[in-house]
């Protein structure tokens, strides 16, 4: 199992309970965000049949933060 901790978590647990903050999946996919949208506005991106624009960019983004977790995985394991 890949680890996807919080980043930019919030501390004071009595002030604001829970589990707050992005995942690292969330921020790796919303880094790529920006680069699957110019390359959807370019045409260079292909879809699954049935696919929106967005439900793709979408799903690339998160298998794109997946790939990043495994790698980050990878480099702290060796």
């Amino acid at each position: 199992m890949m680890d996807n901790p919080l980043v930019f978590p919030i501390r004071d647990l009595n002030e604001h309970p829970g589990p707050w903050g992005l995942t690292m999946r969330d921020y790796f996919a919303g880094q790529a965000l920006a680069s699957l949208i110019a390359a959807a506005t370019e045409n260079l991106l292909v879809g699954n049949p049935g696919e929106t624009n967005g439900q793709t960019i979408a799903r690339m983004a998160f298998d794109m933060a997946d790939a990043m977790l495994r790698a980050r995985s990878a480099s702290v394991e060796e």
